[in-house]
């Protein structure tokens, strides 16, 4: 049977049941302590109350509750994360297949291939994926990126990760400027802020060169940041692809 004495202020008390107990430290400076009872309202409760041993066996069962609750929560979380990693590997997969044969569209290009080839570019790197971008390039790949220079694959990959850790909520514009048989030049903007909160927009230009395969050898590219206050930022889309319906460098005037 549950033991029904009534607990006054003491800094230790114990409570007691048929089938456990439990012990609470309180501390003596203090003359009252905050409980949650089933109906999840605080009560404030005086040390210089009683309280029986029904009521502790019921701010128990609460706090039971609440903890289950938390759990679920908690593996919910965990298999939406595990879900996003087996995603993230299929994904990659895909993409090392399709950088074995090749990317197209392969050169020589023409305008329709050449914008398609831009906007491929533009996607891979607003999904701000350094493995999936640097699948794009050749193994040997160099790069020239304002005053970093870059040379194959593994050291792209490193790159990019410092620029996304540096560059948040980064979103990217690319427009065709100029195409040859296998060189395409662009001109691109993307705006993004620091860990402090202070945004940007950079302007740049790129000069590609790629191989036979569509794989790009070769890439040029010089920035400059223009600092921007929230307000003034023009890419709000939801972080990753740019939509379809929404308008160019050219049309936003930039």
């Amino acid at each position: 049977m549950t033991n029904t004495n009534s607990l006054k202020n003491n800094s230790l008390f114990v409570v007691q049941t048929s089938n456990s107990q439990t012990t609470s430290s309180v501390d003596d400076n203090n003359s009252s302590m905050l409980i949650i009872d089933d109906s999840h309202k605080p009560t404030l409760l005086s040390f210089n109350d009683q309280i029986t041993i029904a009521e502790m066996q019921s701010y128990k069962n609460c706090v039971v509750k609440i903890l289950s609750y938390l759990y679920l929560v908690l593996r919910s979380l965990r298999s939406l994360f595990i879900i996003q990693i087996i995603f993230d590997h299929i994904s990659n997969l895909i993409a090392m297949n399709q950088s074995m044969e090749g990317r197209p569209p392969y050169p020589p290009f023409t305008n329709e291939s050449a914008i398609e080839k831009v906007r491929a570019a533009e996607d891979a790197w607003n999904s701000r994926d350094p493995h999936r971008v640097s699948l794009a390039y050749s193994e040997n790949s160099r790069w020239r990126n304002r005053s970093e220079f870059v040379n194959g694959r593994e050291a792209i990959v490193g790159f990019l990760q410092r620029k996304w850790t540096k560059e948040l909520d980064y979103r990217l514009i690319k427009e065709l400027w100029s195409y040859d048989e296998n060189r395409i030049s662009v001109r691109f903007a993307y705006e993004w802020h620091d860990d402090s909160g202070n945004w940007f927009r950079s302007y740049g230009n790129e000069n590609w060169e790629f191989n036979g395969q569509g794989l790009m050898t070769r890439r040029y590219a010089s920035i400059n940041d223009l600092p921007i206050k929230e307000e003034e930022r023009k890419f709000r889309w939801i972080l990753g692809r740019r939509p379809d319906e929404h308008v160019g460098l050219t049309e936003l005037d930039l």
